[in-house]
């Protein structure tokens, strides 16, 4: 056999090969892994911030990791040693802009401090500054979002307050203006003047920068989620519900209507958080589970276990991640959605029913496979039709090539 038909031979095994599993990972769900961890040397990653495309990450134990190429590569620096905290725990981090950084630290003795950058991270300092004492609780970091180039605000941990900086941090005022004396949970800030966070009353709402308040959702919402054209999405955990049900809710006009879908799936479970990835695409994250649905919650699957309890949410240029212990990197490209959408490109009808009718002529030959990795026909596509009269009905994989392109989805008949 001459190098030029080896080559050839080769390449057809490796692409059988690559497609057998790929179908068997689509089909049985064993390798449709949803999240891939980025880099297990960030540790337990408390909070994932970014700025023109530089993604900052703090670890609990004051690993401090930068990325200049969308995660692909990470500068980590071990800043523990800048606190003077016993025990410190690095909660949030956040910058202003591609100089001026910010993080906040706590301990398990009610003590607190904020470190500062203004170089990028690549020295960090204590940040001495000054606090309106006005509020009842103390300011225990637990998160920190920017708002612009000098304005910030910070949720601490269990108190009824916020505090915001316009000058970067250097001073703290206390914004305590809320309906509900009750600790806040998590704050979503759309612009300057657009603040949602929730807390035991419900899902409260500021237009004018967090001066006055009012209450949208007046159930407990365990987490929520605010999407493009100010979507808003919640989720009323089993316990406040009297049958003991998650509830998970969609308005478009800030809870004055609202659409609602009673979990039944999930009785009596604890739902850490929730992501909505598209108009369709969902996912609910129970303990170390990960379970998704692609029809708008009406059904849900377990797709992924973590070796880890995630904790947060984050979307940064383009991607969405989940932090807890480690960085996990939502992979669209096994998405089950993503694939139907290609077929559904590629070919027509899915499901089939006598012929397979192409798209696109680019295409001169064919092999349809079994899901256990059979060649069940091949031959040269006629006039962008493919004959599958003689196929039982089940689940198949096509694949379609010509010299210069290769591609392969599922399909059913």
């Amino acid at each position: 056999m001459n190098n030029a038909l080896s080559q050839n031979f080769d390449l057809m095994k490796l692409k059988r090969v690559s497609t057998f599993i790929f179908a068997w990972c689509l089909i049985s769900q064993i390798c449709a892994q949803q999240w891939t961890n980025v880099n297990e040397s960030l540790g337990n990653v408390s909070d994932v911030t970014e700025f023109d495309g530089k993604i900052y990450t703090i670890s609990n134990l004051g690993l401090f990791s930068v990325s200049e190429d969308n995660g692909e590569n990470w500068t980590i620096k071990d800043i523990r040693n800048v606190s003077t905290l016993d025990n410190p725990i690095f909660m949030t981090i956040a910058f202003f802009d591609d100089k001026n950084g910010i993080i906040g630290i706590r301990n398990p003795f009610n003590s607190y401090q904020l470190l500062s950058t203004a170089d990028s991270g690549d020295n960090w300092a204590i940040l001495e500054h000054e606090n309106n004492e006005s509020c009842s609780t103390g300011f225990m970091p637990l998160k920190i979002t920017v708002v612009n180039d000098t304005t910030a605000v910070l949720v601490p941990l269990n108190a009824a307050h916020l505090r915001v900086t316009k000058n970067r941090g250097s001073s703290w005022e206390c914004i305590n203006s809320f309906i509900s004396p009750s600790a806040l949970q998590k704050i979503e800030i759309l612009n300057e003047k657009e603040w949602f966070y929730n807390d035991n009353a419900g899902l409260n709402y500021t237009d004018d920068g967090g001066q006055t308040w009012k209450i949208i959702k007046k159930n407990y919402l365990i987490d929520f989620q605010i999407c493009p054209d100010s979507v808003v999405f919640g989720l009323s955990p089993y316990y406040d519900s009297p049958n003991g049900i998650p509830i998970f809710y969609s308005s478009k006009d800030n809870f004055a209507t609202y659409d609602s879908i009673s979990l039944d799936i999930f009785s009596g479970e604890f739902i850490n958080l929730f992501l909505v990835t598209s108009e369709n695409e969902i996912f609910m994250i129970i303990g170390d589970k990960a379970y998704f649905s692609k029809d708008q919650a009406q059904s849900f699957k377990l797709i992924q276990e973590f070796n880890n309890e995630p904790i947060r949410t984050h979307f940064i240029n383009d991607k969405w991640y989940l932090s807890g212990r480690g960085l996990w990197e939502l992979d669209p490209s096994v998405s089950n959605i993503k694939h139907t959408q290609i077929a559904n490109q590629l070919f027509f009808p899915n499901p089939v029913i006598d012929e397979i009718k192409l798209n696109d002529n680019q295409y001169e030959y064919y092999n349809i496979i079994s899901i256990d990795g059979k060649t069940i026909a091949s031959g040269t596509v006629q006039s962008s039709a493919i004959d599958v009269t003689h196929l039982q009905s089940g689940m198949y994989f096509l694949q379609l090539s010509s010299e210069k392109s290769f591609v392969g989805v599922p399909f059913i008949k």
